[in-house]
């Protein structure tokens, strides 16, 4: 089947409505009808898109930033993870209007083959420029799109990897400065010709200092340096080491075995994207009520495999495994008297006999608590403690509020008697319904 002829420009001339549409569409629902505005708008913006297309890294008739992003390359984790936590955590940046933005990172690392040298016959280096294209639109705040300190916090899955720069493919533009002394090397390039040094472009300057042969890798943002231009800093500049040591790890194959996600939210919202045949890693679990995080736990990390269905929950997801979390106990006979914890959810309780202690105020019961219970031995009590903002309703009736400080309220359950409480987080209410009264 042939590809559809390109629609564009659409010549399709602005609408108008008359004064008898008007007068109808004032008796018509504002969901049910669609104004000559409302055209001429969506036709705005399909000439806008067309003209402006942004895929795949490719900005089209959008102009580009970039700007350098510096991260530990030895440390766990993906570099798109370390990339957006370096980003939220950094100094505000704001991103110019109209422009696409992309994030840069550079990698050195040793070679066998030709490669950058820092000193005659000494080791030979590559530098690989890795990048992340960022594919959010991000709100205004006060009338300004940024990100960092003040800003838009960005997710992982919001930057796309691009392919990478790497200087045994694309030579770098290298730059010698002679005999510079004693300078360092920031004040020689400051003081020194003007030079163009784009962002686009990996940038080596090389001189002799103190005697001794030395390479750098340019790391600064200004695309033009000199003594016409702002004076760099130390920070501008990585030198390669003369012995090998300090050099940063080489990237992960490009094929990756799974897929990570920040939390629980972003790894429904990007279902489309798995495939089923891959492990997905997900930062921070603490949102499946299926695992229990002690409080104060940091380490919230799960794995999962996505079962290719759609129902847009985590019943889409075989539960692997979270080292760090404690799965919820489905049975549990309480000897002793007890007080309902989080890590009860979804339990069946058999007291033998024992006093069971709802209390709001020393424990954080999740949004949706719900645990089945029977009293398997004599009568005993069934304790709330209160706390002001709660409720509780026993079965059928009314629901009563509760005070902290007050005292606590008591209710019966007979032996024999099996009960239901409920505890939901998003009202404050506790609910039981059964042999308790």
């Amino acid at each position: 089947m042939p590809a559809p002829a390109n629609p564009f420009p659409l010549n399709i001339d602005s609408k108008i409505d008359s004064w008898g549409k008007l007068q109808i569409l004032q008796h018509i629902h504002p969901s049910l009808k669609l104004t000559a505005d409302e055209i001429n708008k969506m036709i705005q913006a399909l000439e806008y898109l067309n003209n402006n297309t942004v895929t795949g890294g490719y900005s089209g008739n959008v102009p580009l930033k970039l700007k350098f992003v510096s991260v530990d390359h030895s440390t766990p984790g993906s570099l798109s993870s370390k990339v957006k936590t370096v980003v939220n955590a950094g100094a505000n940046y704001v991103l110019a209007d109209g422009y696409t933005q992309w994030f840069y990172t550079h990698r050195v690392v040793l070679t066998n083959g030709p490669g950058i040298l820092s000193t005659p016959g000494g080791p030979s280096y590559a530098v690989i420029t890795e990048y992340f294209y960022l594919n959010k639109k991000i709100p205004l705040i006060n009338g300004v799109a940024s990100l960092g300190v003040g800003g838009t916090e960005i997710n992982t899955g919001d930057l796309v990897p691009l392919p990478a720069r790497d200087t045994r493919s694309f030579a770098p533009t290298t730059f010698d400065l002679g005999n510079i002394g004693a300078s360092t090397i920031h004040a020689a390039v400051s003081a020194g010709t003007d030079r163009s040094t784009p962002n686009t472009a990996t940038i080596v300057f090389t001189a002799v200092q103190n005697g001794e042969s030395k390479a750098w890798l340019y790391l600064g943002q200004q695309e033009n340096v000199g003594a016409s231009f702002p004076a760099l800093t130390p920070a501008d500049f990585r030198i390669f080491p003369a012995d090998g040591n300090g050099t940063d790890p080489a990237p992960p194959p490009a094929q990756r075995i799974y897929k990570e996600y920040d939390d629980i939210d972003e790894l429904l919202i990007r279902q489309r994207e798995q495939t089923g045949n891959e492990l997905i890693l997900v930062i921070d679990a603490v949102a499946d009520t299926n695992i229990y995080f002690a409080p104060g736990q940091t380490k919230r990390w799960a794995l999962y495999r996505y079962l290719k269905t759609t129902n847009g929950t985590l019943a889409d997801y075989r539960f692997l495994g979270a080292p760090y979390a404690t799965t919820k106990p489905k049975q549990t006979i309480k000897s002793a008297n007890f007080t309902l914890d989080p890590v009860d959810q979804d339990s069946t309780i058999i007291s033998e006999g024992k006093i069971c202690t709802i209390d709001p105020i020393t424990k954080t019961y999740p949004a949706a608590f719900t645990v089945a219970m029977k009293n398997d031995a004599g009568d005993t009590n069934l304790v709330i403690v209160p706390k002001t903002g709660w409720s509780y309703q026993l079965n059928d009736a009314d629901a009563i509020s509760l005070t902290t400080g007050g005292s606590n309220v008591t209710l019966s359950w007979v032996k024999g008697g099996t009960c239901t409480v409920i505890l939901k987080g998003s009202t404050n209410k506790i609910m039981i319904d059964g042999g308790v009264e």
